[in-house]
């Protein structure tokens, strides 16, 4: 396992909110309390010698060093920003902020000799009347997601960034939402308060009150996320005999509001030191409910690896990461889950009973001070994470380090066959393959100089003499 810091990561010294890794796996944004956004080069992060490359600005070399940041929106909202979210293909990046604002930027196909790339606003998005918390694409990015302090959703197209919904049932302020991975439902936290919204006719079916502990919330954020098979919802902000943890939830339990009594092991003192063996979370044979213990305070984030690995007995496990306000965050690895219809569409498997999920480590002294949010990379091995203190750490294990070496990750296609047999549901896999074609295009975007733009401008001259010019857009 490698952790690295990168000291040159940073927002002024202020708190990073947000952090999340681009599609491509070679861009890292970052906001936080300067109201900057900032475009990073993962490689001087998760390779030594690009960041020694870097470093380099000796008049003896011949190349230009590596780009550490590619870019910086500075002021880019008028208050702090809150949340930052690639698209799932990687074209836009969306901001939310306390100043009211949702904010998308897209890459311009312009160059600066003073920057690596240039990221530009093509729509400022307002309807909330109070700061926003979050923001979420869906996973066919046809819709964008907002939530707010003044206990509402609403709902972006993505075509004309329109507002198609708004959803006002939440009885508190909202702290995170988040899609389930097939885009059915939209999941939305609070202070000891889930709804959860159907996203076919946008009416909340569930609100949940008798899941998460309902304590003085510590975070302003909560986070929340879905495994990549869909099985799993995990929740926030869970409160248990004392024990701060998350909750992992069925998707069959969940959207029925099926739950067990969320008993430990009854060997637990209390005291929890962070060294959970991950047996506290046993269900009583007819739920498929667990608490992830062993955080010392309010667990703020949630999220998953994109990557389903499988054992040698065709089991399917995914990776959970946690980040609490104890300043540590962990690592996790699901309960087994298989091809078989869930419980939401046949009724069945309400007997089955599940192996627990296993801790598979704790990391401590990293951090100074709350864990705000949490980004895998692509290869779902390696992570970033950001916390209030103001800086962030890169992550990256090996296969073996999670498993004794029967786990494996899983292709799309086989993702795809998972999802078939198990909802009967088409995983679209055209993102997938956009997302591939960036990956071979370099960091730098295809430029156009001004005088090519202005060859491709339409011109003509009116009876008076006077000439008419047709502009030409200056973004994608």
């Amino acid at each position: 396992m490698i952790i690295v810091k990168p000291y040159w990561v940073d927002h002024h010294g202020t708190p990073i909110f947000s952090i999340d890794v681009h599609p491509d796996g070679k861009r890292l944004a970052t906001c936080g309390g300067d109201s900057n956004i900032k475009i990073w080069n993962i490689e001087p992060i998760s390779d030594e010698i690009m960041e020694d490359d870097a470093d380099d600005t000796s008049n003896k070399r011949t190349t230009t060093p590596t780009p550490k940041l590619l870019y910086s929106i500075n002021y880019a909202h008028s208050k702090s920003i809150n949340s930052i979210k690639w698209s799932k293909d990687g074209r836009y990046l969306a901001s939310v902020s306390d100043d009211r604002e949702c904010i998308v930027w897209t890459l311009s196909p312009f160059q600066s000799a003073n920057t690596p790339e240039i990221w530009t606003s093509i729509v400022c998005l307002k309807g909330h009347s109070a700061d926003i918390t979050d923001v979420i694409w869906s996973a066919d990015n046809q819709f964008l997601a907002t939530c707010s302090l003044d206990k509402t959703i609403l709902i972006w197209e993505t075509t004309k960034f329109g507002i198609i919904k708004k959803l006002e049932k939440q009885e508190k302020f909202i702290n995170g939402i988040t899609w389930d991975p097939m885009g059915k439902y939209l999941v939305s936290q609070s202070d000891g308060l889930i709804c959860i919204w159907n996203t076919i006719n946008w009416n909340c079916e569930k609100v949940i009150k008798d899941v998460v502990g309902g304590l003085d919330l510590k975070s302003f954020f909560l986070r929340s996320s879905w495994t990549p098979d869909s099985k799993y919802f995990i929740s926030t902000q869970g409160f248990n005999k004392n024990n701060h943890s998350a909750i992992l939830i069925g998707r069959d339990n969940f959207i029925n509001n099926h739950y067990g009594n969320h008993n430990d092991n009854g060997n637990d003192d209390g005291n929890d030191d962070g060294n959970d063996d991950g047996n506290d979370g046993n269900d009583d044979g007819n739920d498929d409910t667990f608490e992830l213990v062993g955080h010392t305070d309010v667990v703020s984030v949630s999220k998953c690896s994109p990557i389903i690995f499988k054992d040698n007995s065709n089991n399917y496990f995914s990776l959970i990461l946690l980040g609490s306000v104890d300043s540590t965050f962990s690592l996790w690895l699901s309960p087994p889950t298989t091809t078989t219809t869930t419980t939401t569409d046949t009724n069945t498997n309400n007997s089955i009973k599940r192996s627990p999920p296993q801790l598979i480590m704790v990391c401590k002294e990293v951090f100074k001070n709350t864990i705000q949010d949490v980004s895998w990379c692509p290869d779902g091995l390696s992570f970033f994470v950001c916390s209030i203190d103001g800086t962030i750490a890169y992550i990256s294990l090996k296969l073996h380090e999670i498993s004794d070496g029967s786990l494996q990750p899983i292709s799309h296609r086989e993702k795809q066959q998972f999802f078939k047999k198990s909802y009967n549901f088409n995983l679209p896999n055209e993102i997938e393959l956009f997302i591939h074609k960036r990956n071979q295009i370099p960091t730098k975007p295809i430029t156009r100089t001004t005088q090519e733009v202005l060859s491709t401008q339409k011109q003509s001259t009116t009876l008076t003499g006077k000439k008419r010019i047709t502009p030409v857009t200056t973004t994608y």
